[in-house]
């Protein structure tokens, strides 16, 4: 038989076996001693250790976190050039159809364009997927659910060994590596008033890398219209070379008239590629932004998960004189 129960301090649930009825255990999260219900089967009394313990109930892995928090350049640059073929390839059956001649049809300036612009779109969908995970761990239960837990440096070991079983690749986790950094502050130099520090300077760390991670995605959209710009420059030479070959060539109206073929093909060029790079700017440059917006939002959350779970909760230790002296040096 198998006794079941939960620390009366954070809540944490276990399993145990019932030959230790009747004496007590530490809770491995936040250090309280728990009496096992039942009657005493030894007349000493102990301190259980953890090979009496059978399962801890939620320490199983809960997330695996991202091998990386920001998204490989090479990776995305290779996924675009397979992407661009791909494309390319499917206009090869409509090849008749006038939106794949502007792609086709109008010199070097468009094929590069779809790359800048596959490219920048790998890339957003990689931040999408790596946001997706991170906003994960919101549902997490990093610190006790019970609202009477109180964070203290007595306890906060058992909080650490928690979140490290309990979550894959901390590090690479926004809201736990925050909150790791922070409890890993409070066990080490024992001062309470020295978290709410840790976690502001991490906000504002990751606010600061939110911020680079789009400096590639900024130089696409500057690159593109270039690009369209450069067509319109190539396309407005063709026609007009095109033009002056006309008038020095021809003898008469009808051959002019039947030339113009050529002059009127640059200057599609000149005006269909700045519309395909102007075009994919701006789609890019939404994508972007709401991007963006949803990244601020979570780092907002994760900074008020933060406040309402780990500063509010936390309680100077009144057993140890380091916490003392630190609050009345602050």
């Amino acid at each position: 038989m198998t006794i079941h129960l939960n620390c009366d301090s954070c809540g944490k649930a276990y399993s145990l076996k019932n030959e230790v009825s009747g004496q007590t255990f530490i809770c491995q999260v936040c250090q309280n001693e728990i009496l096992v219900p039942g009657e005493k089967r030894t007349t000493t009394s102990q301190i259980l250790g953890e090979d009496n313990i059978l399962d801890t109930g939620d320490d199983q892995v809960q997330i695996r976190g991202p091998r990386t928090n920001h998204v490989s350049v090479i990776f995305s640059f290779f996924y675009s050039v397979l992407l661009t073929i791909l494309i390319y390839a499917a206009f090869t059956l409509f090849h008749e159809s006038r939106i794949v001649e502007m792609f086709m049809e109008r010199g070097p300036t468009p094929p590069v364009t779809v790359l800048f612009f596959t490219w920048a779109l790998v890339i957003l969908w990689m931040k999408k997927r790596l946001l997706r995970r991170q906003r994960k761990a919101l549902a997490l239960e990093i610190i006790p659910p019970n609202r009477e837990f109180r964070i203290t440096a007595s306890n906060v070991s058992g909080i650490l060994k928690r979140v490290e079983r309990i979550v894959d690749n901390p590090a690479n986790l926004i809201l736990v590596n925050r909150v790791q950094h922070a409890l890993f502050n409070l066990q080490n130099l024992k001062q309470v008033s020295d978290v709410s520090t840790i976690l502001e300077s991490q906000a504002e760390s990751d606010e600061a890398r939110l911020e680079t991670s789009y400096a590639l995605l900024r130089g696409f959209v500057w690159v593109m219209p270039v690009l369209g710009f450069i067509g319109t420059v190539l396309g407005l030479s063709a026609a007009v070379g095109g033009f002056g070959d006309v008038l020095s060539s021809a003898k008469d109206v009808t051959e002019i008239t039947s030339s113009l073929t050529a002059v009127t093909s640059g200057l599609g060029t000149a005006f269909e590629t700045t519309l395909v790079a102007l075009v994919a700017a701006v789609v890019i440059q939404l994508q972007m932004t709401f991007l963006k917006k949803s990244e601020e939002d979570f780092l907002d959350t994760c900074r008020e998960y933060c406040m309402v779970n780990v500063v509010r909760r936390l309680r100077l230790d009144t057993s140890d004189p380091n916490e003392w002296g630190g609050a009345a040096d602050g």
